[in-house]
């Protein structure tokens, strides 16, 4: 007998009757079966969650277990491959039947390889993804998919109203056209956006510039209850983000983000005239974006993640680490819920880019202080390799892939004594993970 057959012996008698044979006087003691209580049988399927197999065969198996089925067929929903037709007949299903898009909390879709840069993008399938009929949708993921229109995207995004959750990982894109010319959201009613918690954005190439422009020019009520923000961009100025965190403010818990030096070969013209305007009153870019940091004063969890100019002949600077000391040594503390600090940093053959000794000094002074800090407990540094790179004219730095054993050891020895006032502290943690390019 399997599962889904004994379960029907715990279900009410209604829409059974006549379906099985009458028990005996004889047997009628040891057979008549025990009702299970709704909640019981709703901890049984969360125990087949993600078994789509079992799940469609209680589905079957009878009609009292076809709602509580369902639910948990439709909670988390994925498409990978080549996912448009899935996508058509998912569409068609909800079409036939609304109230299962109700049902769907979780929605990932999953399509391609770098060798598959010919897979159809998300732009141009919008219109056959069912995204109007999951109103209930809290999380939508995309990993490796082609998206063509950063703004497209965004506004398929603000079109998820229930949406607390979005992920965008290893995308891919290919023309990035100009923004949309219709109305802006200052003229429609803010309340049919999501109240993004978590928005994640992690490396690949699309139109995640127009993507942040659009969702901040157009729908910026998203980012009113933002929890989490998470963008490592290879390559993306964390300055760009600067107006969610605004936003946010007080609700943000967690941030991870790219540090990146700009190029004394960037002009002007790569920014806003008026962003470079507000810029150039701080020393660094580091320095505005951390000023503006300032106002998530529940912040727990802070990764930043260290891009240092990848030219050989551009000078090497030291103002990462000064303007996390600066905003750190504020009063009063700018973070007193700081529990989690996680630095990206850079070793160039042997050369500890950015870490002066007088900055660590003023970092393990400043948290290691429990007054300021009482609730700090771990800090971890991720340590990536580069070595010389010429390819003429040119020469700069590039990430080691394959690092050699012995070096990533002595380069680990070497950060954590450079830290070694966090490692000798009570109560406080310290982490050394040496990385390479593609970890």
């Amino acid at each position: 007998m399997t599962l889904c057959e004994d379960l029907t012996r715990f279900l009410p008698s209604r829409g059974f009757r006549g379906s099985s044979p009458q028990p005996t006087a004889e047997h009628e003691s040891d057979q008549t079966p025990v009702k299970l209580p709704l909640d019981v049988l709703q901890d049984i399927f969360e125990y087949l969650d993600g078994d789509s197999s079992a799940l469609s065969n209680c589905a079957l198996a009878g009609r009292p277990l076809l709602p509580i089925a369902r639910s948990s067929l439709y909670r988390a929903i994925t498409l990978s491959g080549d996912y448009i037709r899935t996508a058509e007949l998912l569409s068609l299903t909800l079409k036939a039947e609304p109230t299962l898009g109700t049902l769907v909390k979780s929605l990932t879709i999953s399509q391609y390889t770098l060798k598959h840069t010919s897979a159809p993008h998300l732009a141009m399938h919008s219109a056959r993804l069912p995204f109007d009929r999951m109103s209930e949708l809290r999380s939508l993921t995309l990993r490796r998919v082609r998206i063509q229109d950063g703004h497209d995207l965004a506004s398929i995004v603000a079109s998820l109203r229930g949406l607390e959750t979005l992920t965008i990982h290893y995308c891919i894109g290919f023309g990035f056209g100009p923004p949309p010319t219709s109305a802006s959201s200052e003229n429609q009613d803010v309340k049919q956006f999501p109240a993004l918690q978590e928005l994640s954005i992690r490396e690949g190439l699309w139109g995640y510039g127009h993507f942040a422009e659009t969702l901040l020019s157009r729908y910026s009520a998203i980012f009113e209850r933002l929890q989490v923000l998470d963008v490592t961009m290879h390559g993306t100025p964390a300055i760009v983000w600067v107006p969610a965190i605004r936003i946010a403010g007080e609700h943000v818990r967690s941030v991870s983000m790219d540090m990146v030096d700009r190029s004394s070969r960037q002009s002007a013209a790569n920014l806003e005239p008026t962003l470079e305007a507000e810029i150039s009153g701080y020393k660094s870019d580091h320095a505005y974006f951390l000023e503006y940091l300032l106002s998530c004063s529940s912040l727990q969890t802070l990764r930043l993640k260290y891009r240092p100019n990848m030219v050989w002949d551009e000078t090497e600077s030291a103002e990462f680490l000064e303007a996390i000391c600066s905003v750190l040594e504020r009063h009063p503390p700018p973070f007193p819920a700081l529990e989690h600090l996680e630095l990206g940093m850079v070793d160039r053959q042997g050369r500890m880019v950015g870490a002066a000794q007088a900055h660590l000094a003023r970092l393990a002074k400043t948290l290691l202080d429990s007054h300021r800090y009482p609730h700090f407990r771990r800090l971890t540094l991720r340590v990536r390799q580069q070595y010389q790179q010429h390819d003429e004219p040119f020469a700069f730095w590039q990430e080691l892939r394959d690092p050699i054993t012995d070096k990533a050891e002595e380069i680990g020895k070497r950060w954590r004594q450079a830290f070694r006032a966090f490692a000798e502290a009570p109560s406080v943690e310290l982490d050394v993970v040496v990385q390479t390019a593609t970890s």
